[in-house]
């Protein structure tokens, strides 16, 4: 049984940390995974609408793929495939060229 704690005077309940932040942990890793666009392969990416093209610039240090897949969300896509990965400038900044994909509705 859950027990709760009521606060003088406000009538308002609090739950347990622990249950709250079971709650909090279970609806973040659901938002989270729900809508990143995921990397796919050329040859996976036929039959797939094409959106057209992304470029993530960053510091070399910097970039993740997280990076690509939250431009390819921004975007309305579902998916992505990486085309070129390289330096620009004097070494220290890369630049990522990825096509992005939706599923047909």
């Amino acid at each position: 049984m859950m027990q709760t704690i009521k606060f003088k005077n406000s009538g308002i309940k609090k739950m347990k940390p622990v249950r709250f932040a079971a709650i909090a942990v279970a609806l973040f890793t659901i938002s989270s995974t729900s809508f990143a666009a995921t990397e796919i392969s050329k040859n996976e990416s036929s039959g797939l609408k094409n959106l057209g093209n992304i470029n993530v610039i960053q510091n070399m240090e910097d970039i993740h793929e997280n990076d690509i897949s939250r431009k390819a969300d921004a975007a309305g896509a579902d998916y992505y495939v990486i085309n070129t990965a390289g330096s620009i400038g004097n070494g220290s900044n890369s630049i990522i060229s990825a096509t992005i994909f939706a599923k047909n509705k």
